[in-house]
């Protein structure tokens, strides 16, 4: 998700993680976290669902907004 949402803003496409540290520095600190789990992804510790969830919401309502900024 941080991916997307470094595409969406800068419409630009970096690897993972370079798009987690500029989640880290951009975003909300409550995604940080979330982001750091991801980088840190092991089989043995299940995600966090709930913000899991929470991050795509987020990230389809940002792209939501810039595509409604955009046809304006």
């Amino acid at each position: 998700m941080s991916r997307m949402l470094y595409t969406i803003r800068h419409g630009a496409i970096i690897s993972k993680p370079v798009a987690a540290r500029w989640a880290e520095s951009a975003l909300d600190r409550r995604w940080t976290p979330l982001i750091r789990d991801a980088l840190a992804w092991s089989r043995n510790v299940p995600p966090d669902m709930n913000e899991t969830l929470a991050y795509i919401r987020y990230t389809c309502e940002y792209g939501g907004h810039m595509r409604a900024s955009v046809d304006h």
